[in-house]
């Protein structure tokens, strides 16, 4: 070693990441003591994380769709914004069979008896002929599920199971929705993640054995992100029980910690060896290569947490949860690759380059070398190269300018998946939009029933009517066919207990009866799918006649949210984003908007 390393090497070892450097290798079995128990505990943690996770955490807080969400849940008797539709169907047979009526029952009974299942809704209970199909040999059930969003979808798969449980040969059963479709991508997206993971480890450790031609070489920045992962995981596991954590936290913390930890060792292996190679010993390397490489680790993973916090921006806890599991993983793997891997590294010393692979060989010296005569190519010609980037990276990004933003629906699932199968049957039924019909609250003081209450749900009634992509209306004022407001009005005089009673079940979910009807439902069936750029659309082309008091609400279906329509005191085409709708986005050239943002015509 020369005069001049030994006084560049001064200013390096006195820094704090220097200091740092020493004492791991002053206290290297202490330092990595502490980093095999801190893993073996929070190991031991990891294993119960995913009995803490939940499926849900997509709803908007403080948003007017979840509000009226929770309108429909407590001040509805038996009324259920989320549902599974379990879909039946028999080649020969029609609903007029008393095999087939039997056969539904029997479903009836068991899906009802499924905890957190509300209520069951069929032909049989309702005597409403929407339930069947115009050939009859198809019908449907609607299963109204209870409590959050995570329990909604839970209950899903015991709804599926129950459905199909002791059905008679020849009928096929499927269940659908919208609960029962994300609680299938959410399953299937996770499995496919996880053999993502398993199939890019081997790919992964083959870069690194060609990259550093030295089994122990390549191991180590494996080590690293192993061990950065396992102790986020089981940190997460305490985490969990104070917040709400989606299951997709997992996978999101093993992409970004094996990534960045694997990153982050490069850079420190790769230095440590350069020093080494420069004559100096693993003590004297070992600081120089934090003070140098270990402040470029620092700083990145500390620009990686601050833009990874930008996901709390997002008022959505799965995207929360997302964001607290990768900043965990990347502030782990940080204090592991500046504490753990320089000990390990001071231990390994000059072994860091046995073990090579046969064939492959080694680096060559500083000064050499492809990516050397690269750099050096680059700074002869930087005008050059960056305008020929520049023109690359234009190329690359122009088809985002045609980008288009939407929603996933169940054709996105494998074509054997339940609810895929039940979405395209009831669409060949009955039409797209039975999977996903906007409902719409109505503010009636006084009671639903009175004539001027009446009048202004008729009225809105008969706009939705006109619209083009209606194809169904359900209000107060469509019980009675061929009545006038006169005639619904005597019905409603006495309230839910004077309705004759085969109206009853078509009656009950039309306002809140138990609580003094001061709230009127109408339910609206598009013709085309909920997740549709035209299902959309017709929501922010509701009408929206005036009426006093508190505004109503409108939303897409069953099993999603709730979308508001306001009063004119504010701005009729006033919508508002649900757990299904997080963007909004440009329909260019059409001169519009998507109806997730203030839409004009």
């Amino acid at each position: 070693m020369n005069a001049n390393d030994r006084t560049a090497r001064a200013p390096a070892e006195r820094s704090l990441l220097g200091r740092l450097g020493r004492f791991t290798v002053r206290r290297r079995w202490y330092v990595i003591a502490a980093w095999a128990v801190l893993l073996v505990v929070m190991g031991t943690f990891a294993s119960g994380l995913q009995d803490r996770l939940g499926s849900g955490g997509f709803e908007v807080p403080g948003s007017q769709s979840l509000a009226v969400q929770r309108d429909l849940e407590q001040r509805f008797a038996n009324q259920f914004p989320t549902t599974a539709l379990v879909t039946v169907h028999h080649q020969t047979r029609t609903v007029d069979d008393p095999a087939y009526r039997s056969v539904v029952e029997g479903i009836a009974g068991r899906v009802r008896a499924v905890p957190n299942v509300g209520g069951v809704e069929s032909f049989i209970s309702t005597g409403s002929p929407a339930f069947v199909s115009p050939d009859r040999q198809t019908t449907y059930l609607i299963a109204g599920l209870s409590g959050s969003q995570n329990t909604q979808l839970d209950t899903v798969p015991e709804v599926a199971e129950a459905a199909r449980g002791g059905v008679t040969p020849g009928f096929e059963v499927e269940t659908g929705g919208n609960a029962a479709f994300y609680e299938r991508l959410n399953e299937i997206s996770r499995h496919d993640l996880e053999q993502a993971e398993r199939v890019s480890f081997p790919i992964t450790l083959l870069v690194l054995l060609l990259a550093f031609t030295s089994l122990v070489a390549a191991g180590l920045p494996i080590m690293l992100a192993l061990v950065s992962l396992g102790v986020t995981l089981g940190a997460l596991y305490f985490l969990a029980g104070v917040t709400d954590m989606n299951v997709y936290v997992t996978n999101t913390a093993s992409i970004v910690g094996i990534g960045v930890g694997i990153d982050y060792a490069l850079f420190v292996v790769t230095r440590f060896r350069e020093e080494l190679r420069r004559g100096r010993s693993a003590a004297e390397a070992v600081p120089l290569t934090l003070a140098t490489s270990g402040r470029a680790v620092a700083l990145s993973g500390a620009t990686v947490i601050v833009a990874l916090a930008g996901m709390f921006l997002v008022d959505i806890q799965a995207f929360r949860s997302m964001a607290i599991g990768s900043m965990s993983v990347v502030a782990v793997a940080v204090l592991a690759a500046i504490t753990l891997l320089p000990a390990v590294l001071s231990l390994v010393g000059h072994w860091v380059d046995r073990l090579r692979i046969p064939l492959l060989r080694p680096r060559s010296v500083e000064g050499e070398g492809f990516w050397h005569r690269w750099a050096v190519g680059i700074m002869r010609r930087p005008l050059a190269f960056t305008a020929a980037a520049l023109v690359v990276l234009v190329v690359m990004a122009l088809p985002f300018a045609g980008i288009r933003l939407g929603q996933p629906g169940a054709t996105i699932l494998p074509a054997d998946e339940s609810p895929r199968l039940a979405t395209e049957r009831l669409a060949a039924e009955f039409g797209a939009g039975v999977t996903g019909p906007m409902e719409i609250l109505v503010d009636t003081p006084g009671g639903a029933g009175t004539p001027a209450n009446l009048e202004r749900v008729d009225r809105l009634t008969r706009a939705l009517r006109s619209d083009q992509a209606a194809v169904g209306v359900q209000s107060l004022t469509s019980v009675l066919p061929r009545g006038g407001l006169d005639a619904h009005a005597k019905l409603y005089a006495g309230g839910l207990d004077g309705i004759d009673p085969k109206l009853a079940p078509a009656v009950a979910g039309l306002a809140n009866w138990d609580r003094g009807a001061d709230l009127a439902r109408i339910t609206v069936v598009t013709g085309d799918a909920p997740e549709s750029e035209a299902a959309e659309c017709a929501i922010a082309t509701c009408p929206t006649p005036g009426w006093p008091g508190r505004p109503g609400w409108a939303g897409p279906p069953r099993s999603t949210s709730i979308w508001p329509v306001r009063s004119p005191a504010s701005s009729p085409w006033s919508c508002w984003p649900s757990w299904r709708c997080r963007s909004c986005c440009w329909r260019w050239p059409s001169a519009r908007w998507c109806c997730r943002c203030r839409r004009s015509s």
